[in-house]
């Protein structure tokens, strides 16, 4: 209700002595319980303001100078509040009943807008306690400050601002009626600081409350719970805002950010196995990690089947907080949950690195991806502080193994064929049935061979396992697609096949007019084979591939004589050439394009290194024979190389070896030791040495047809996975250059005889 007090009715005097007050709310109908300075009363549409400068005016008898005289107000329907109305002019609490308008700033201590009310408020409205709306407020474009401490926003409806501001330095909280719903169609600033944060909160724990900013808002420092905001766009609270559960279309940044470095794929049965490194970093201001609280790292069993690796007792911490945790670790709930102890606080943007953490019994596979999640309260009950953003998937396994009769023969010849089985392998799936969506087949060191020469390719089920197409045999893909760029090639299987149990497999295709020399080798690589889970519906995991490489080739006339057919004597030779001593050199030759080796089919590239020994600078650059150098300025160095494919046919006898080293030095000395390995790297033959190096890049050749390096070998010892080559530096005062390096290895079939003539 407004009053007029631009002027007042007579002043009303009491006619009666009394001094405690209780005439005032008799003769004015009750309301009016104080005497002295400003008592107030409020009756039949009049404002009754008390004039006695003081308490004991009211015993003066009634019409004397200084009796108990009151000023009376008219009511009126509508006005204007206007004029000094903060600072020492604020309201102390102001109730509007009727209708107001403020048209100058204003300040409170509490608000209410009476049921059927209503107030337009000034461009800033400054209220320091409880904003109560029951009736209608209108923002007219201005700015509400809530300026006082554990503020109530009561609004059992809508109430619509333009601007709303709260902004707090240390630990506070603002309450909105649970079901009522704020508007803000200007800016919404509510903050905290680093440390002290703003918590917002419903007015019942079992009911939320809305939230509608309809234009700008700034967030910081939030404590937020049960608000759900009902604006298409989402509130970002990403600076030291905590989410404390059930709210709607807000994001915040974790309070601990926590995360490996990519995501988990593991098969059931996999060996324990170690997981990448985990990084935790404390966000400003908020989730304390401290030493009263452990933290612990739980993993979500109920998508993934694993534990954490329990005699795993020690691991080891980097970054800042290194020094801030034990690096004994412990275990609970049955290896689900890793503790780390911290023994002392962190502190802002604190990071911690762990690594050597171990992960096995993959005991099932999962249906969809799990995840890692941390806890800070010393405990896994209740909310997670940060949950790891890098999936985990626990698939079934494929693996990929020679065919049951072995691999298939050299089957490039004078002979045109059709359908001729020119690969075979085996896939054995695990734990889950898969569907195999494409397979590669690799071609490596094509030598000649064009698209016009090989056509027509296709895969097939071998239901008979006999290593070559026959009647019942599965057509799976008869759509392969060749390409072929320089020395390597690939055929391409896209059309998918179910592989439900252990079977055999063989890849076929045409050959016309094959010319003398044309050869390349055939290989199937993990990375050839993509296969989805039916169960998993992801990836499979593709274990291994130790299927052996075939070599097809037509073979030209040897420097000894030409090779004869399997079956055949091999035609009169000069007999073995002999190469390098154990421990010594080999044949020294200047090849054909100088410096570097000069292309022949029969020596084979490698094309990995580092997998066994390590220790070379630049290792990689000897993989081709292009001017660009390996090097070893140190004795005793060493580097192993792998990727060889040979292609061999099982059952083949081995001749000899051959390596040709492509090499220097920065100045005309020192050597370089070759040795050869059959199991991986585990095992090397001794050691043959180059002659002293030259200055400039010379080929060099250790080992050679006949010179079977102390040993004896099979076909199988020279698979990708077995066959090994390492050098070992054994520099004079000067750093030792490698181009490159390339082997030969010399073979024949059983069944011929003792010949001469270039590997078969």
């Amino acid at each position: 209700m407004v009053f007029d007090i631009s002027s007042s009715t007579n002043p009303v005097y009491f006619a009666n002595n009394d001094s405690s007050g209780s005439s005032y709310g008799t003769s004015l109908g009750g309301g009016l319980s104080t005497t002295g300075i400003y008592g107030l009363a409020i009756s039949n549409n009049y404002l009754y303001v008390g004039k006695s400068s003081n308490s004991t005016a009211c015993s003066q008898t009634a019409g004397s100078a200084s009796g108990c005289e009151l000023m009376v107000f008219n009511a009126i329907p509508s006005a204007t509040l206007s004029g000094t109305m903060t600072g020492t002019s604020d309201f102390n609490n102001l109730t509007i009943t009727g209708i107001a308008t403020m048209s100058d700033n204003a300040s409170t201590t509490n608000l209410t807008i009476a049921t059927s009310s209503t107030l337009t408020a000034p461009s800033y409205l400054t209220i320091a306690g409880d904003l109560s709306n029951y009736g209608t407020y209108t923002h007219n474009n201005g700015t509400v400050i809530l300026s006082g401490t554990s503020q109530d926003l009561v609004s059992p409806a809508t109430t619509t601002f333009y601007n709303l501001t709260k902004s707090v330095s240390l630990d506070d909280t603002l309450t909105f009626t649970v079901g009522g719903t704020y508007v803000t169609e200007g800016e919404l600033t509510l903050t905290g600081t680093a440390g002290n944060r703003l918590s917002l909160r419903s007015s019942s724990t079992t009911g939320e409350w809305y939230i509608d900013p309809q234009a700008t808002t700034t967030v910081s420092y939030l404590d937020v719970q049960d608000s759900n905001n009902i604006n298409v766009t989402t509130i970002n609270c990403t600076t030291g805002c905590l989410d404390s559960d059930r709210n709607t279309n807000w994001t915040f940044n974790d309070p601990v950010n926590f995360v490996s470095t990519d995501d988990y794929h593991f098969y059931v049965g996999q060996a324990t196995t170690t997981l990448d490194t985990i990084t935790i970093t404390k966000s400003s201001g908020v989730s304390d990690i401290v030493s009263a609280n452990d933290m612990r790292i739980t993993i979500a069993t109920t998508t993934s089947n694993f534990r954490f690796e329990t005699t795993n007792t020690t691991l080891t911490f980097g970054g800042t907080a290194s020094g801030k945790v034990d690096s004994t670790v412990s275990y609970e709930n049955a290896g689900a949950t890793l503790v780390i102890n911290v023994t002392s606080d962190f502190v802002n943007e604190d990071t911690l690195t762990i690594s050597g953490i171990q992960v096995g019994s993959f005991n099932s596979v999962a249906t969809s991806s799990g995840y890692l999640t941390l806890y800070t309260s010393g405990s896994i009950s209740g909310t997670a502080v940060a949950t790891d953003t890098k999936n985990i998937h626990i698939t079934g396994s494929v693996n990929i193994s020679n065919h049951t009769l072995d691999q298939v023969d050299n089957q490039f010849s004078f002979q045109n064929k059709n359908d001729e089985a020119m690969f075979a392998f085996n896939l054995s799936p695990s734990s889950e049935n898969a569907t195999v969506t494409d397979m590669v087949i690799t071609l490596s060191g094509i030598q000649e061979v064009t698209s016009d020469e090989i056509s027509d390719f296709k895969l097939y089920r071998d239901l008979d396992s006999d290593g070559a197409l026959s009647g019942g045999d599965e057509l799976l893909n008869d759509g392969g697609i060749l390409t072929i760029n320089g020395q390597h090639g690939a055929i391409t299987f896209s059309t998918d096949f179910l592989a439900t149990s252990t079977a055999d497999y063989v890849v076929t295709f045409d050959t016309n007019d094959i010319d003398r020399g044309d050869s390349f080798v055939v290989s199937l690589s993990t990375s050839g084979v993509t296969a989805i889970g039916l169960t998993s519906t992801y990836s499979s995991y593709i274990v291994s591939s130790t299927v052996s490489n075939i070599q097809h080739e037509r073979h030209g006339v040897g420097a000894g004589g030409s090779s004869g057919r399997i079956g055949d004597d091999a035609p009169a030779g000069n007999g073995i050439v002999t190469g390098g001593e154990e421990g010594g050199g080999g044949g020294v030759g200047e090849e054909e394009d100088g410096e570097n080796i000069a292309h022949d089919p029969n020596f084979i590239k490698p094309s990995a290194t580092g997998d066994i020994d390590n220790e070379w600078t630049n290792p990689s650059n000897a993989l081709n024979s292009d001017g660009s150098y390996a090097t070893a300025g140190s004795a005793a160095l060493k580097q192993s190389y792998n990727g060889f494919s040979f292609g061999i046919p099982g059952g083949n006898t081995i001749l000899g070896i051959e390596v040709k080293v492509d090499a220097s030095g920065s100045t005309a000395n020192g050597t370089i030791d070759v040795a050869l390995s059959w199991d991986g790297g585990s095992s090397y033959t001794t050691g043959k040495a180059t002659p002293t190096l030259s200055g400039t890049d010379i080929v060099y050749s250790v080992g050679g047809n006949g010179d079977t390096w102390g040993r004896s070998w099979t076909a199988t010892e020279f698979n990708p996975t077995n066959f090994r080559l390492r050098v070992t530096a054994n520099p004079s005062s000067n750093t030792l250059r490698l181009d490159a390096l390339e082997v030969r290895v010399y073979h024949q079939s059983t069944g011929g005889g003792g010949g001469g003539g270039g590997g078969i």
